[in-house]
């Protein structure tokens, strides 16, 4: 079956589950927060989890096999290779729910893909180490897409899947600036070092990383891609800064800061403090890397359960 195709099927049946309504605070389409159907929230994130699954995480040869003649073969198909992937993908991390960055991550890619019709620079396994049972270290998502005037955007994400509403402005934040490492009073350290993701030198390294391994671009944007990677390849390898090849070729970078965390207000206006936290901390490393053209959405899904209630279901539905 086409990817095409799949996107359409998760659009009809699966988008009004999580993504039903956009809300925006103070009009600004960078505050973005969605509403749903909260009577159903259990099922709706644990059945959106595992039919999406295949999607995200197989490639394009593998879901070409799903059987598309109508709805009930869909997902009879996507269930059965769910629950393959589950048990048994040496891709996937196979770690406690708590621990497990993949929930955040599987529902970053359906709002990148579904809701809003990102291409994919780079497939899960491409971001991911052979043998190894943990997460991408890095961005969570890297995409793309070309607006209305034909300029490319690229799109790098952070996704987060919380307990609590406090730990979003800080965890983000985390992710853009980076933190110190934290000793106890022994001398052990009790919080590692994080390297924040909008700085210079890890977009650098970053962007050398989606050149080496990228290969989810699709057949109809490879060409105009080529110019840009052969002009990268060439630079990078000179020692030329990755923000004078982005900026040569007028593409414009969005940052998108994805979290889904528990908390019982669902207004937008109710969370102007971390909106304007974070969109401030990545607007002032975006000044100092010194891109020209940037964007910066930040998304916020509140949810009634507590996330390891969440995670905890769906993880129920494989056993």
């Amino acid at each position: 079956m086409e990817k095409s195709k799949l996107i359409e099927y998760f659009d009809l049946n699966f988008k009004f589950r999580i993504f039903e309504k956009q809300l925006n605070f103070n009009r600004q389409q960078y505050y973005i927060l969605y509403q749903y159907d909260y009577h159903n929230e259990l099922k709706s994130f644990k059945e959106t989890f595992l039919y999406y699954l295949p999607f995200y995480v197989q490639n394009d040869d593998m879901l070409e096999m799903v059987d598309g003649s109508n709805d009930t073969f869909i997902s009879s198909d996507l269930i059965k290779k769910s629950k393959w992937i589950w048990e048994n993908s040496i891709i996937m991390p196979h770690r406690k729910a708590a621990s497990n960055g993949i929930f955040g991550e599987l529902f970053l890619d359906f709002f990148l893909r579904v809701v809003k019709k990102r291409k994919l620079i780079m497939t899960y396994a491409s971001k991911r180490e052979f043998n190894s049972n943990m997460e991408t270290k890095g961005l969570d998502n890297v995409a793309y897409s070309f607006d209305e005037n034909g300029q490319m955007h690229i799109y790098f994400c952070e996704a987060k899947f919380l307990e609590t509403r406090t730990a979003v402005e800080t965890q983000l934040i985390e992710d853009i600036i980076g933190a110190k490492e934290i000793k106890d009073s022994n001398g052990e350290i009790c919080k590692k070092e994080k390297i924040g993701h909008v700085t210079k030198d890890f977009l650098n390294k970053y962007i050398q990383f989606i050149v080496e391994k990228g290969d989810a671009i699709e057949t109809k944007y490879r060409e105009v891609f080529k110019e840009y990677l052969n002009y990268v390849n060439k630079n990078l390898s000179k020692g030329v800064d990755f923000v004078t090849i982005l900026n040569k070729f007028g593409i414009c970078v969005d940052f998108i800061f994805f979290a889904e965390f528990c908390c019982k207000k669902k207004d937008p206006a109710k969370f102007k403090k971390e909106y304007c936290a974070i969109y401030k901390e990545c607007q002032n490393q975006v000044s100092v890397i010194g891109l020209e053209e940037t964007n910066i959405e930040i998304v916020f899904i509140p949810i009634d359960n507590k996330s390891m209630t969440v995670k905890n279901e769906i993880c129920k539905q494989y056993e």
